[in-house]
């Protein structure tokens, strides 16, 4: 009987032992992934002028799932034709594409909705396992 416990107490030290790891290499794998996004961002900053945003902030998330969720503002209303040449020019990027169509769609919400006093104010896209958008008012 004893001999039983210590052979599942061994076997159980080894499954930690192994979840572990795999913890260790998700979170590797994390970050490799938050840099790519982080990357990609860093290249995006002429593409947004060009589309009328800026980012004014990025919040990272070191959880499990890792998270991006940069802050957008919009600077300027571009006329129609040169939003349709950026977002042709970027089609097959995948996470810039993402990321100008988001945009786009929320400024053209921004023209539609009214809410009291209060003015459409940011756009955040949280990057991550389910990308989401945030548009907010102020």
């Amino acid at each position: 009987m004893l001999g039983k416990m210590k052979a599942s107490a061994a076997s159980l030290k080894d499954k930690a032992g192994d979840l572990k790891d795999k913890a260790g290499d998700l979170q590797n794998a994390g970050i490799d992934k938050i840099k790519d996004f982080m990357n990609d961002l860093n290249d995006m900053i002429p593409v947004l002028q060009e589309i009328g945003f800026r980012m004014n902030e990025v919040e990272v998330e070191l959880g499990l799932p890792p998270k991006v969720v940069p802050h957008f503002e919009q600077t300027e209303v571009i006329e129609q034709e040169k939003i349709d040449e950026v977002l042709a020019k970027y089609k097959d990027q995948k996470i810039t594409s993402l990321i100008l169509s988001s945009l786009l769609k929320a400024a053209t919400l921004k023209e539609s909705v009214k809410i009291g006093d209060l003015k459409f104010s940011e756009v955040e896209i949280e990057l991550g396992a389910i990308p989401s958008v945030n548009v907010k008012f102020a």
